[in-house]
């Protein structure tokens, strides 16, 4: 393995880093389910939690994936993909170390004498004891969940592609509105930026889904590591089932996807009722403008695409009905929808459906040609026969 500290190939590091996947994984599960147990029930939920008595196992599984992890050398942090899952590592073994240190804690005072207090005692001491147990055992939980929330992440990062080749997200958001991610370093993403963003990524990706559903291996390696497909096909079953709870693809596929994604902005209730009151509409206003992490934000672009790359691929006849919407809108809601208020243009941009597909085409072309000309070759094909 390379030297610590020496500076090796992305592609290289990446590898190294997918073996850790399974060890990441098994840990992450660990903290996700004693985290949540103490999380539910600061004062006895340790006793749902047996695990926690083992924590100084996984306090040297922990330091000997971290010794493996900083033996693998340092990537080149100016490409994207390896700053992210290396910024990702990095935040996990930190609040891991944090959720172990404050779950010995935790452990030794919820189910000895301080937690007996806690439930038998009365007065000042039962205070006391109540105190010190919610305490560690709520930094415990914390940490825990935030260790198990980002080694998911993680995972799915490092699931995207088998290499360092740029994501087909930031193709096509770069594409669409150029600048995105270098502006996001400096002034952040709201979430109404991300749900929009994401909705055009995943609409991408259902059309080319839809194009490539008689031929869909050359393409699915374009947005997820091919050595894990399993986890593709979970991930286009679950994106299904939500197309499946709008009723019918009697919407457009980006109406579709924040309605189902971000329905606190854009579910069918929450905007009938910040329509009728105005405060609730500024309070829509404030939830749209606030900030998301830019990481998270960056690898849910990279789902959202791989999301609608699977419906598409299982569903091409839904994606097709869906864009037959687009290309035909209900003018008076649209018009409607504009005077109530939502920030929308005053007419729909309504392209057919075959401009849809062609320009989707289009920009993935460029980026298959440059990165994966299988791909490019057989979407060339597919485009013919459609």
């Amino acid at each position: 393995m390379p030297l610590f500290g020496r500076k090796v190939s992305n592609a290289e590091w990446l590898q190294l880093v997918r073996e850790l996947t399974p060890d990441i994984s098994r840990l992450s599960d660990f903290f996700g389910g004693a985290g949540s147990a103490v999380h539910e029930d600061l004062i006895e939920g340790w006793k749902n939690a047996p695990q926690l008595a083992n924590l100084g196992k996984v306090e040297d599984e922990l330091s000997a994936m971290k010794r493996i992890y900083q033996s693998f050398g340092k990537p080149d942090t100016r490409d994207e993909i390896a700053r992210d899952i290396q910024s990702r590592l990095d935040t996990f073994f930190t609040v891991a170390s944090l959720a172990i240190r404050w779950g010995k804690h935790h452990y030794k005072d919820a189910s000895g004498g301080p937690g007996s207090r806690a439930i038998f005692e009365t007065g000042f001491a039962q205070r006391a004891a109540i105190t010190r147990v919610s305490s560690n055992g709520r930094r415990f939980a914390e940490n825990a969940l935030s260790a198990s929330e980002v080694g998911t992440s993680l995972i799915a990062a490092s699931n995207m592609t088998s290499d360092t080749t740029p994501m087909l997200s930031y193709w096509l958001i770069e594409a669409a509105q150029p600048g995105t991610y270098a502006a996001m370093g400096s002034q952040g993403i709201t979430l109404a930026q991300r749900a929009v963003l994401g909705s055009w990524c995943f609409s991408q990706g259902a059309i080319l889904g839809m194009i490539a559903n008689m031929n869909p291996e050359p393409f699915i390696q374009v947005v997820w590591n091919t050595e894990r497909m399993d986890s593709f096909w979970e991930l286009a079953n679950e994106q299904s089932q939500l197309f499946d709870a709008v009723g019918e693809p009697s919407v457009g596929l980006g109406y579709h996807f924040m309605r189902t994604m971000y329905p606190q902005l854009y579910g069918e209730q929450g905007v009938l009722s910040s329509l009728q009151l105005s405060r609730d509409l500024k309070a829509l206003e404030q939830l749209a403008g606030s900030k998301t992490p830019v990481l998270d934000t960056t690898a849910q672009w990279a789902l959202d695409t791989a999301s609608g790359l699977g419906l598409g691929l299982l569903r091409p006849d839904d994606v097709r009905q869906a864009l037959e919407a687009q290309a035909n809108p209900d003018r008076a809601k649209w018009t409607a929808a504009h005077l109530a208020g939502l920030d929308i243009p005053r007419e729909p941009d309504i392209l057919s459906v075959e401009e849809q597909v062609q320009s989707t085409a289009g920009v993935c072309v460029a980026f298959l040609e440059r990165y994966y000309p299988e791909a490019a070759t057989a979407l060339a094909i597919l485009l013919e026969d459609l």
